[in-house]
């Protein structure tokens, strides 16, 4: 298709396509030259000689470079077959000036620029060495009459140039203008001068070398006569040579005629030096942006290049678009999904809660159903019990009337009219019977009725009462048969390591310190047996803390364990809610209440744990409680009875003083009197006063001896342990150690004051021991009492919060039940709509 706007550009394209025969596809327009193959196809048919060779053939539309090398490589091609077959000067002038912008062919595929490629193809083919060719196609009307008038204005020179440019340019020339053209026509004119004269300056040196040729020719006939074989060898190759010569030269003047035209043509071009100044810093400024274009037409190819090598990045990015679009599409119906869950959970929530509720009225119509059943069952007892008596009293009634028929005849008959009718009772009537003889069959009747009336009463609430106070006393009397043995077997193990340390002790040492005490009275020294028992006292006191230690970690194990089991709920509960999900109404009712019960039976049988644990711990306290108050009391009477002695300054005036001081060494057994009355001190004796040591120390609370959690306690029993040994080592050591110095050497008091100071050293002990089971046992109870409660109030809390979720989500459903409209009329109905209905969006 033809360029129809332009009606030059579709002239030069129809006489391109009937011109050019062997052109591989026909031009339909100016576009389909911008590349520079078909030109190139146009200048081999012209001349095969100036062929281009090597184009690019498949140019891209986007690499406008390559276009534009090809489009130079053609033009150039074409200049060289203008200089060397054009003879006209004029055609040489129009084909050489034209000056054609291969950028905006190539990039931009500008219709002018090309139109101006397509003329200068015209003038060069019609003035070339083939322009009858391309003539007859003209001239044999090939072409329409339209076509081949744009030729001939193209092809045909201006006739008159100075007259024509005025015309044609009208009043828009001005005067200066016309001076300047004509000055530049004035120019013209004496440039074409001085070449005329060039010309035929030349012209009369080739003919004066014509003439010299002539003249040098007849010459070299004349010798040809002579030699002619090699003369003619001779002249041949002076002829190639000089012909070789004028060839040479030929083509120098063609060169400097070219190069004279141009210089003419430059010369006449020029104005003035402003002018030029101002083109060559355009032609500098071009020459700068064409660079630029150039580099960046450069870099857009290299990005271009890049960008198709990144094709595998644009596949990817489409994939992961996908991938977004996909994982949207999961994330919507994810939501949808979320949103469905929530909505099954709340009717989870409801169904619980609303089953909460309905346990709770079955516990409780259950309760009432049991309260009337017990007022039912005794209600029928005491109208069995009726029956029985009014059953028992009739026929005790009719035995009596056989009775008195067979014992009085007179009153077999029947009384008289006006006999007075006297109401008696049946008490009276006995009482007036004269029967003398007892009767078994009424008491052994009276007994029965007791009986029958104490049966009855056997399952009433007084019963019942104590049967649970007898229970608890079942429970008391085993926490305390526990702590007997327990206190038991810790006095045992203590006798046995007393009984191991003083089996070292030999039979001599005794001897000889019981001799030595004896003579001299009293006396402590410290040898090596009190680094031993002061080593023991230690060994104990790390025994007893190591104890301590483990107390605690059994009470965090147990602290762990509670958790364990509360954990345990909750992931049980967290498994049934799970499990409901996916399963019907009944289905998920018939679990949640199965799990319900699973938590309840935990939950009480923690329960009555801690109700033993505080049973026990109650028991623990009422014994510490007895302790205490045992406590107090002897250390009022001993504090009395240490007043007294006081008082009494050792006299033994009062009688009361030694039988109290009697009382107090059966209680305690001073080991200082009771060395001093026995003799030599026996193993049987020593354990004797070891076991009353302990006896006196087991009045503290029981609670305390279990655990030995009060470290005061602990440090009080091993300090009492140390005193014993510490004073049987002396008066061991005091016979067996040397006096070897007077500072070793400590006489005893009095046997009164000695006496003074061991009941002084009692009270104090008691009085210790009094505080720490106080404090210990206030501690004790005021922990386990506040873990108790704090565990019930965490079991109570889980349990409420359960019941009331439950009863609360029951609830919510059966009223989102009731809003809807297409709402069923029966529970169950409601429950499976409620499960299966779809949200609503």
């Amino acid at each position: 298709m033809t360029d129809s706007n332009n009606p030059t550009a579709a002239a030069l394209i129809r006489w391109a396509n009937t011109s050019f025969e062997h052109l591989d596809t026909k031009v339909e327009s100016l576009a389909d030259l911008s590349d520079g193959l078909v030109l190139s196809r146009m200048l081999e048919e012209i001349d095969p000689e100036f062929a281009v060779q090597n184009l690019d053939t498949n140019p891209s539309s986007s690499k406008w470079v390559v276009k534009k090398q090809n489009l130079e490589a053609v033009y150039k091609k074409l200049q060289r077959y203008v200089r060397t077959h054009c003879v006209d000067d004029t055609v040489n002038n129009t084909a050489l000036e034209a000056v054609i912008d291969f950028n905006a062919i190539a990039e931009h595929e500008d219709a002018g620029e090309t139109t101006k490629f397509l003329k200068v193809f015209l003038v060069a083919a019609i003035n070339g060495n083939n322009a009858p060719k391309f003539l007859q196609v003209i001239t044999e009307g090939k072409l329409p009459d339209d076509v081949c008038m744009v030729i001939k204005e193209i092809i045909s020179p201006p006739s008159n140039e100075e007259e024509s440019r005025p015309e044609t340019k009208g009043d828009a020339l001005s005067l200066e203008a016309i001076r300047a053209e004509n000055t530049a026509l004035q120019k013209k004119n004496g440039d074409l001068a001085t070449r005329l004269e060039h010309l035929q300056f030349s012209y009369d040196e080739l003919l004066e070398y014509g003439r010299t040729k002539d003249e040098r020719i007849d010459e070299l006939l004349k010798l040809q006569n002579e030699k002619p074989d090699d003369h003619i060898k001779y002249l041949r190759a002076q002829l190639l040579e000089r012909d070789n010569l004028i060839a040479t030269q030929e083509g120098q003047i063609e060169d400097d005629r070219i190069k004279i035209e141009r210089q003419t043509r430059e010369l006449r071009e020029r104005p003035d030096p402003e002018q030029v100044q101002k083109l060559e810093d355009r032609a500098k400024e071009l020459q700068i942006q064409n660079e630029d274009l150039f580099q960046k037409s450069k870099i857009l190819d290299n990005f271009k290049k890049k960008l198709e090598k990144q094709n595998n990045v644009t596949q990817e990015n489409t994939e992961l678009r996908q991938q977004i679009d996909i994982l949207n599409d999961n994330q919507r119906d994810f939501d949808k999904v979320h949103e469905e869950n929530e909505t099954l959970q709340a009717t989870i929530t409801q169904y619980r809660k609303q089953a909460a509720s309905y346990e709770k009225q079955v516990v409780e119509m259950g309760s009432q159903k049991k309260l009337l059943q017990e007022e039912i069952r005794q209600r029928d007892a005491r109208i069995q019990n009726l029956l029985e008596g009014k059953a028992h009293d009739e026929e005790f009634i009719q035995n009596l009337h056989e009775q008195m028929r067979t014992s009085s005849p007179k009153l077999a008959s029947p009384p008289s009219p006006s006999a007075k009718v006297s109401h008696l009772t049946l008490e009276e009537e006995l009482a007036q019977s004269s029967d003398s003889t007892p009767n078994h069959a009424l008491e052994i009747s009276r007994l029965q009725a007791e009986n029958q009336l104490l049966k009855s009463q056997l399952g009433g609430t007084t019963a019942a009462n104590l049967r649970i106070e007898l229970d608890e006393l079942d429970a008391v009397r085993k926490r305390l048969e526990s702590n007997y043995r327990d206190l038991q077997e810790e006095n045992i193990l203590a006798q046995h390591q007393l009984s191991a340390l003083m089996s070292r002790v030999e039979a001599e040492k005794l001897v000889t310190a019981e001799a030595l005490q004896n003579k001299v009275g009293v006396m402590k020294m410290l040898t090596i047996d009190f680094y031993r028992d002061e080593t023991i006292a230690v060994t104990r006191k790390l025994y007893m803390e190591t104890l301590f230690e483990l107390n605690q970690v059994k009470a965090k194990l147990t602290e762990v364990q509670t958790e364990l089991s509360s954990r345990d709920r909750e992931l049980l509960q967290a498994k049934a809610d799970l499990s409901a999900i996916d399963q019907d109404e009944l289905d998920a009712l018939e679990d949640l209440k199965a799990t319900n019960e699973i938590i309840t039976s935990s939950l009480q049988n923690d329960l009555l744990l801690l109700q033993n644990k505080f049973k026990a711990l109650m028991t623990d306290h009422e014994q510490q409680k007895s302790h205490l108050v045992d406590a107090l009391i002897a250390k009022d009477a001993l504090s009395k009875e240490a007043a007294e002695l006081k008082a009494n300054g050792g006299t033994g005036t009062t009688t009361t003083g030694p039988q109290k001081t009697a009382e107090v060494s059966t209680r305690f057994k001073i080991p200082g009197n009771s060395a001093q009355k026995s003799g030599p001190v026996t193993q049987e004796s020593e354990d004797a006063e070891l076991a009353r040591e302990l006896a006196a120390l087991g009045n503290a609370p029981a609670g305390l001896h279990d655990s030995f959690a009060s470290p005061s306690l602990a440090a009080i029993t091993t300090a009492r342990l140390g005193s014993i040994r510490s004073s049987r080592a002396s008066s061991i050591s005091s016979a067996t150690s040397p006096l070897s110095s007077s500072s070793g050497l400590f006489i005893s008091p009095p046997p009164q004051a000695t006496q003074f100071e061991k009941q002084e050293k009692i009270i104090l002990g008691l009085q210790i021991r009094l505080k720490a089971a106080e404090e210990g046992g206030a501690d004790a109870q005021k922990a386990a009492k506040d873990a108790i409660i704090k565990n019930l109030s965490r079991e109570n809390a889980l349990i409420s919060s359960a019941w009331y979720d439950l009863t609360g989500r029951l609830q919510s459903n059966h009223l989102v039940l009731q809003r809807r409209q297409d709402a069923p009329k029966s529970w169950l109905n409601k429950q499976r709509q409620m499960v299966n209905t779809i949200p609503r969006r």
